[in-house]
């Protein structure tokens, strides 16, 4: 994820995506097929065919790869020169499908290669407004809530979602190891919207109150140092926590699936039959937004533009994870 935020920043490479499933074929003569266009055929086209340019789109068009007979017991061999193949052909972008995701070798080696997986991470920090009102409908967090936010860095993600969350909450605290990042921010929104914002860290006191804790980068270790509400949400944006206390009986959210009820094309149905719709609309959106921040950055920042596709593609929360599985 952290190269997928990178590329973000250095918006002048152009991201060249693919989607890749297992095949069910058991031939060993061809490793790599395409699917031209998410046909319900299998179209062979000759390797030097085989990048994302050489397809004309009208509309928006995912490249899917089919690999046949890789298991989890296949060679790494193997599995390093399919991914030779891909970085041959300036492929820097990857969504695997449900099935490909079990294959944690392969996963290894694309990650090892600095190719970007589109997992979720980078879109959850775009919808934790939408979240929370999820967990409002499932009776999870009260209107009143106190929130806090655990980052030790003031990014666009972070800034975006403090003014997103102060029009909403009124008791909200920083957690932070780094106070000076967020003093600014703290002085500018107090004057424009009178909304105070505590910024402390103190680990005996700062969480115990918290209904809802957001964090953004600390890790286990880190959180495990505070004393925390005993009954509090807490939205983890990137991946799996634990937190170590007893008494703690509250909801760790660690995972989410969103859907689309309208204007799901053809080729996005016969998709979403093999790969996660948060996958999906992640890299698209994350696309989509390149060549809109190059025109609207004057107007709009980085945050907003993203909210805005991400609210034209009307996506809904569909359903939380935590580490006990669904959350109900």
């Amino acid at each position: 994820m952290a190269l997928l935020i990178l590329l973000f920043e250095v918006i002048k490479i152009n991201i060249n995506t693919i989607y890749i499933k297992q095949g069910q074929s058991t031939k060993s003569t061809k490793t790599i097929m395409w699917l031209k266009n998410i046909k319900l055929f299998i179209k062979h086209v000759k390797e030097n065919q085989n990048s994302p340019e050489n397809i004309e789109s009208n509309t928006y068009k995912r490249h899917v790869y089919e690999i046949y007979n890789l298991t989890t017991n296949t060679k790494i061999k193997k599995m390093q020169k399919i991914v030779n193949n891909l970085k041959s052909k300036d492929i820097n972008g990857i969504v695997l499908s449900k099935q490909m995701h079990l294959n944690n070798n392969f996963i290894n080696i694309i990650n090892s290669n600095n190719i970007n997986i589109f997992d979720g991470k980078w879109l959850i920090q775009y919808i934790v407004t939408d979240i929370i009102k999820f967990l409002e409908k499932k009776g999870k967090i009260k209107t009143d809530a106190e929130v806090a936010i655990l980052s030790n860095d003031l990014t666009e993600e972070v800034k975006g979602n403090i003014k997103e969350l102060i029009k909403k909450f009124k008791k909200i605290r920083i957690i932070t190891n780094h106070s000076e990042k967020f003093k600014k921010i703290e002085e500018t929104l107090y004057e424009e919207e009178g909304v105070p914002i505590i910024i402390v860290n103190n680990k005996k006191k700062a969480l115990t109150k918290s209904d809802l804790i957001i964090n953004f980068d600390f890790v286990e270790e880190s959180i495990n140092q505070y004393n925390i509400n005993e009954n509090a949400v807490i939205l983890n944006l990137d991946g799996k926590i634990k937190i170590n206390k007893k008494r703690f009986s509250g909801t760790i959210i660690t995972d989410y699936e969103v859907e689309k009820k309208e204007d799901v094309s053809e080729e996005e149905k016969l998709l979403l039959e093999e790969f996660y719709c948060k996958e999906l609309y992640e890299e698209k959106i994350y696309k989509s937004s390149i060549e809109r921040i190059k025109l609207e950055e004057a107007s709009y920042s980085k945050f907003e533009i993203i909210r805005k596709i991400i609210d034209e593609e009307k996506i809904l929360i569909k359903q939380l994870y935590g580490i006990n599985g669904i959350i109900q």
